[in-house]
């Protein structure tokens, strides 16, 4: 079943730890979150003809963070984070997980 939503997130992030050299940093942090979450592009019957009980609708919550930092040049760096949202007002997956890594170029 299709699931789609918008999500506004708000938060902060502190550092914990870092290098002596200032090239490696983990930082932990929190965010308040809204949005909209969409079910089934906002059809209530399945294709089979079954009624589908959740609803879409205005969805809150709050999330922890964690990212690790690490300079591999005076302006790039590879990011891996971790982060776990609570949605309360959701009709499904009310805790949604979720990893990322990637690089990024501080100009």
């Amino acid at each position: 079943m299709p699931l789609s939503d918008a999500l506004l997130l708000a938060g902060y992030m502190h550092p914990l730890l870092s290098d002596g050299g200032k090239n490696a940093f983990v930082y932990a942090g929190f965010s308040a979150l809204a949005g909209y979450e969409e079910l089934n592009r906002g059809k209530s019957v399945l294709p089979d003809g079954a009624e589908l009980l959740d609803r879409s609708r205005i969805v809150g919550g709050g999330g922890l963070h964690l990212a690790v930092e690490l300079f591999l040049s005076d302006h790039l760096l590879f990011v891996v984070g971790g982060r776990g949202l609570f949605l309360f007002g959701s009709d499904v997956y009310p805790f949604r997980p979720a990893i990322s890594a990637g690089f990024r170029i501080n100009l």
